[in-house]
């Protein structure tokens, strides 16, 4: 073990948050970006979504480097939302998190691993299987974490996979809409022609450091509010605590993350919003709305479709990620697809297979039940 040199703690958001800069080193050196889990994001949920003491902090320091931290699992015990009832603790997400994926420097990250692990394992039982929700095994921390399992005997069970759409691509802009059919492009086209009778059509970007920012995020705002989203109860600015957690997660300031909005306006007026954060050179379309009042002109297509040129040759960018569901209708226009996934992981190698079982069926059998639930819901707000 690295005892000597690494160090693992349990923590809270508040207390560690007086590390604010170490933390945001972290999140832009660790071998894989996850914005919700820089430090503005996870303070705004803290301090809006959830009790104090719910979300646990582990962090592994290591001496060589000042005590600094190089590893950080921000984590919950189990709660239905994850499908979990009991036997595993989970890393922390929301309904407005996209990710969970802990932030962990590359070049120690299996001592990281086995300080964390260690850590967990002397929780009595309580929290020898991890469980990391919505991680992109496919990359750089779900290779390094395989090979990781793999050298250190470790039982894993993977409960669920699905694809988002994505751009990843080398292509200059007009190569990558030639692979769009000809059939979409066409209907961009022509809907575009349209909505420029109706006024001028305008497509923006506004920083964070924009006079702008704080007016666009009120736009956004009023705009989620006023379609389905307020309709159900679900937008932002439906809730006192949830319109607050917008307004502390994008906030102007130095320590907010780095995002921007696209904007679709006509005549000045917004007909579609996007809201994207950003970390090592990858984008992350998180939050999205659009004036139904012109959904025959498609406005959010039509502003996807301009993202496009985020994305392609000479833009900057390595990629971006839609952070949509499976078969969103952005698929027709990101062609690349991220691979996101569940998994139950033993952290010592006497997690029998047997336990990562029951776990992964009691999950299975919560997510029915949450899914019939919510369709009942859906029934019967329609029938009213």
């Amino acid at each position: 073990m690295s005892a000597t040199r690494f160090s693992a703690e349990l923590t809270s958001v508040p207390v560690f948050m007086r590390e604010a800069a170490a933390w945001q080193q972290l999140a832009q050196e660790a071998i894989e970006p996850n914005p919700f889990y820089e430090p503005s994001f996870l303070i705004a949920a803290t301090n809006h979504l959830e009790r104090p003491d719910t979300i646990i902090l582990l962090v592994v320091r290591d001496a060589q480097r000042g005590n600094r931290p190089v590893g950080l699992f921000p984590l919950v015990w189990p709660r239905l939302r994850d499908g979990l009832l009991f036997g595993a603790i989970s890393l922390y997400r929301n309904p407005y998190m996209s990710l969970a994926t802990p932030l962990i420097l590359a070049d120690c990250f299996n001592e990281v691993l086995d300080e964390a692990f260690e850590l967990l394992a002397a929780a009595n039982g309580q929290a020898d299987i991890l469980h990391f929700p919505l991680t992109n095994f496919d990359r750089l921390f779900g290779q390094a974490l395989e090979a990781y399992c793999t050298k250190r005997g470790l039982n894993r069970r993977q409960t669920h996979f699905f694809e988002r759409a994505a751009i990843e691509t080398t292509l200059p802009l007009d190569d990558y809409e030639a692979r769009i059919g000809q059939a979409t492009r066409k209907s961009i086209r022509r809907k575009l022609k349209k909505l420029g009778e109706q006024g001028e059509v305008a497509f923006t970007t506004v920083r964070k450091d924009s006079p702008d920012a704080r007016k666009t995020l009120d736009e956004f705002l009023m705009l989620e509010l006023k379609g389905w989203k307020g309709a159900r109860g679900t937008a932002m600015a439906s809730k006192p605590q949830t319109r607050a957690f917008a307004i502390s997660a994008f906030g102007t300031g130095a320590a907010s993350p780095d995002y921007f909005f696209e904007r679709l306006s006509l005549d000045d007026q917004p007909l579609a919003i996007n809201l994207n954060l950003i970390t090592q050179r990858v984008v992350y379309t998180i939050k999205t709305t659009y004036d139904e009042d012109f959904a025959a002109f498609s406005p959010g297509v039509l502003l996807d479709w301009n993202t496009l040129r985020y994305g392609t040759a000479g833009a900057g960018i390595a990629r971006l990620d839609s952070c949509a569901d499976a078969g969103h209708r952005i698929e027709s226009l990101w062609l690349e697809r991220e691979r996101i996934g569940t998994q139950l992981l033993g952290v010592t190698e006497q997690v029998p297979v047997a336990r990562l079982d029951r776990i992964e069926k009691g999950m299975r059998w919560v997510s029915k039940a949450i899914g019939q639930a919510k369709a009942l819901r859906d029934r019967f707000s329609t029938v009213a």
